[in-house]
């Protein structure tokens, strides 16, 4: 399983561990958890772009 260790970064943002390494979340990107738990950033317009929402809003609430 991967590291799921999420540090913030003092000049903005987050670096996340991945299973391809560190990856930089900035505020605003979605941040994903594979199937094997694995966590990446996606940047919002491309999840958007790629995701449908099922259940709940946009943001993943139920009304």
């Amino acid at each position: 399983m991967a590291n799921r260790k999420i540090n913030e970064v003092p000049n903005g943002g987050w670096n996340i561990n991945t299973l391809e390494g560190k990856m930089h979340a900035n505020l605003g990107d979605v941040i994903v958890r594979g199937v094997d738990g694995e966590l990446y950033p996606i940047r919002e317009d491309i999840f958007k772009r790629t995701y449908d929402v099922v259940g709940g809003d946009e943001h993943g609430e139920n009304s």
